[in-house]
Formats: structure tokens, C-alpha cells, sequence
């Protein structure tokens, strides 16, 4: 129906369809294509802000990637479950980029402070963010939990579910498959070492700092006392 409208239209007849099956349905017909224009835009301005911010072109790519892979994983969930193809699933799909890029990213930074071998620097971005990780995973699982009982089944399932998938997905590729990738294909920073021991935020950072600090404070009052003997 459509080409036909779309042929009278070139022959200089304006033409459209009207009736409900074309409300209802029309919206659909370019759904997928759509999904997939805003798909590849989100990736490509989390890779450039990656690149732009953490000055790491390797480590952004690795990042993207592990969105990449998040996203088909979620894709492959929802199919499973028996969902289709719908407004609320696109926009899922969509923010799951963004929501992704959140855990990722946290670990990829931790990971560029420190210094090392790949494994030690895994070390480092384990210590510092998996906690963190871990804890913004359940307060988000808390946040959204009273979708769960709402009266109306379509909202339990294609709001709450995907959304409860999605957070899994995303702690669980940012702490498993995300440092498979860096410890596999991320080239070591120099400095060697222990990673905790080569940065300022780390306990023994601070340990050494406070050190040097009492000993300066020392240092100053040994001679403000002899100066005034």
C-alpha cells in the first residue's frame, strides 16, 4: 500500500494511507533501522569521548567493544524471553549504551592510573572499583524494583526486565569480559612495579605521603627548637 501511495506521489498525485492498522503498525516498518541508526551513533560518541578523555586509543577501542558485545547479549536475552521489537525495547537498547559505558568506563580509568604489567594493573582497577561496581549494580537493581508490581503486565516486562538484564549484563561484562580483553590486548604502563605502590591513591600512596609529611613537620620543628636554644 505504501508503494502504491509512494508511486502516486512521484506521478504527482499526493497520496497516504489512512485506518488503524496503519496508526498501530506504520511505526514498525523502520523500527529496526532506526534502533540500529542510534545503536551505531551512541558507540561512536562514547569511542570519540573515551578517546578524547582518557587519551588511550587501545583501551577506548577494548571499552567500545565490551559495549559492542553488552549490547548483543542483551539483544540475544530479550529475544529469548520472548520479547518483540517495540518502543520500549528500542529505547532499552539504546540507553544500555550509556548505562554500559558507566561501569566500563570506571574500570577502564582505574586501570590507565596504574602502572605496570597488564596484570598488574588489573590488580589496581580490581581493588578500586569492584566494590563501587558491585554497589551501584544493587542500588540500581533497588531503584527500579517497584516496577515489579505494577498493575499492568506490559510494563513488568518490557520495563522492569530489561532493565534488570541490562544491569546484570553490565557488571558482569565489566568486571569479567572487559578485564579479559585489557589483560589480553592492553600494552603495559610504564613504571613496573606493584600498581597500588605507583599511585597516589592508593594505601601505600598515601602511607608514603603521610610519611614524608611527618618527616617534614619533624624536620621543622627540630629546627625551630634549635633556633630558639
Amino acid at each position: 500500500v505504501q508503494a502504491a501511495c509512494d508511486a502516486a506521489t512521484a506521478r504527482g498525485l499526493p497520496s497516504y494511507a489512512l485506518g488503524l492498522p496503519f496508526y498501530r503498525c506504520e511505526r514498525y516498518v523502520h523500527l529496526r533501522a532506526w534502533c540500529l541508526r542510534g545503536v551505531a551513533v551512541a558507540l561512536a560518541a562514547v569511542f570519540a569521548v573515551s578517546v578524547l578523555f582518557m587519551g588511550a586509543l587501545r583501551e577506548a577501542s577494548l571499552m567500545t567493544l565490551t559495549l559492542l558485545l553488552n549490547l548483543t547479549q542483551l539483544s540475544g536475552c530479550l529475544a529469548m524471553a520472548g520479547m518483540k521489537i517495540n518502543g520500549a525495547l528500542v529505547m532499552a537498547t539504546v540507553a544500555s549504551i550509556g548505562c554500559a559505558s558507566e561501569y566500563a568506563g570506571h574500570f577502564t580509568i582505574a586501570f590507565l592510573q596504574a602502572r605496570g604489567s597488564p596484570a598488574e594493573r588489573l590488580d589496581f582497577a580490581f581493588a578500586r572499583s569492584l566494590h563501587p561496581l558491585f554497589d551501584s549494580a544493587c542500588s540500581t537493581v533497588l531503584g527500579i524494583a517497584m516496577i515489579a508490581f505494577a498493575a499492568f503486565p506490559f510494563v513488568v516486562k518490557y520495563f522492569f526486565v530489561p532493565m534488570v538484564v541490562l544491569t546484570v549484563l553490565n557488571f558482569a561484562n565489566a568486571v569479567l569480559l572487559l578485564p579479559a580483553l585489557l589483560l589480553l590486548l592492553a600494552a603495559p604502563k610504564p613504571g613496573g612495579g606493584e600498581a597500588g605502590k605507583r599511585t597516589p591513591e592508593s594505601g601505600a600512596g598515601r602511607a608514603a605521603a603521610g610519611h614524608g609529611v611527618k618527616a617534614a613537620w619533624g624536620g621543622d620543628a627540630a629546627s625551630s627548637a634549635h633556633t630558639c636554644r
